[in-house]
């Protein structure tokens, strides 16, 4: 039976049940709704490592900057793939370019990028063009990657300037993600302002996946949601996909 529940946002770690909390790749996944999970397979997988990182590297009281990032995850799966070779990934790949090959050699080593000025920025720019070129690459190639992308959140949250810095990290892989797939970007500064919700309504429906095991499906009530978020998920959209959303 379908149920509507207020999930507490944004929470660190792993949610088996939604009543308990939820992530940022979590709620991702209930746009427009799916089984509730942080391995949601409408987000790129660098990009959902970067995410789950950075919600639980982020002070609680920094969280909330982020919770707008929900709207512009999901549908990111695609990046790097179905767009391989078109101009959009060719812009992809020269506006990563300045921060060059040294940069992203450092960023997957692990080495101290995180210790020069403006490294929130470079490490995103370097940790990007992972994201662009991570699709089709072997497993282990995969893994190793994600290991460089949660290293380089640790040693940004090791940081005086932690929070600023991941915000930054953020940002630039999701629009680094977005404009792979050929979807809009998140405006710049987006992550620079809380929101003050801290539960969100999402329906609930537990749905039998085989004899043995029963998966919760989630979809975001938007009506309920606060308006930036009903906006921002409209503007997330491509354009010809845009329609009014109620609440």
């Amino acid at each position: 039976m379908a149920r509507t529940i207020e999930v507490p946002v944004l929470r660190r770690g792993y949610h088996c049940d939604p009543a308990r909390g939820g992530c940022l790749v979590e709620m991702a996944g209930t746009l427009p709704g799916g089984p509730w999970t942080d391995r949601s397979e409408r987000l790129h997988p660098l990009l959902a490592t970067v995410c789950r990182a950075v919600n639980d590297r982020l002070a609680d009281t920094a969280r909330g900057t982020v919770l707008i990032a929900v709207p512009w995850l999901a549908g990111t799966a695609m990046a790097g793939t179905a767009m391989a070779g078109t101009a959009t990934a060719g812009t992809a790949t020269a506006r990563t370019a300045t921060a060059g090959t040294a940069t992203a050699r450092t960023a997957a080593a692990g080495t101290t990028a995180a210790d020069t000025p403006m490294a929130g920025r470079a490490l995103g720019a370097a940790l990007a063009r992972l994201v662009a070129s991570h699709a089709g690459m072997p497993a282990p190639a995969r893994a190793l990657r994600g290991r460089a992308a949660r290293q380089a959140v640790r040693r940004l949250a090791a940081r005086p300037d932690a929070d600023e810095r991941l915000r930054a990290l953020l940002a630039d892989a999701i629009n680094l993600a977005r404009t792979s797939a050929g979807l809009p970007v998140m405006p710049a500064g987006a992550l620079d302002r809380p929101l003050t919700v801290t539960r969100l309504p999402v329906r609930v429906e537990a749905v039998r996946d085989t004899e043995l095991f029963t998966v919760l499906h989630c979809r975001a009530e938007l009506a309920g949601w606060p308006a930036e978020l009903r906006a921002a998920w409209q503007a997330a959209q491509p354009p010809g996909r845009r329609c009014p959303v109620a609440g």
